[in-house]
C-alpha cells in the first residue's frame, strides 16, 4: 500500500483542446484515452501513452492517483491503497 505502480504518461495538453481532440480520435474510430490534471491541464495518452491508459474504475479499487509535482511539472501517479497480488 502507498507504492507507486505506473506514472500515467503521455502529451500534456490545455483542457481547452480536450473536445477538439476527443471529437478529432472519434472521426478516426480512435479511442480516447485522457486524464485531467487540473483546471489547465490534461494528459493526453492516446497516441502517446503508456500501459496505464488501460487502468478503469472499479467499485473496489486496489489503487487510486494523485497529481505530484516535480521539478516544476505535475504528473499523475498510480498508487496502491493496498498489497496487490500477481494476476489481479
Amino acid at each position: 500500500a502507498g507504492e507507486m505502480v505506473i506514472e500515467y504518461a503521455g502529451n500534456v495538453i490545455r483542457a481547452v483542446l480536450t473536445d477538439k481532440r476527443e471529437k478529432y480520435y472519434d472521426s478516426k474510430g480512435i479511442g480516447c484515452y485522457m486524464f485531467r490534471i487540473d483546471d489547465f491541464d490534461v494528459v493526453d495518452a492516446t497516441m502517446h501513452g503508456n500501459a496505464a491508459r488501460f487502468i478503469n474504475h472499479s467499485c473496489e479499487p486496489n489503487c487510486h492517483s494523485r497529481v505530484i509535482n516535480v521539478d516544476g511539472h505535475k504528473h499523475i501517479v498510480i498508487l496502491a491503497l493496498r498489497k496487490i497480488y500477481r494476476g489481479e
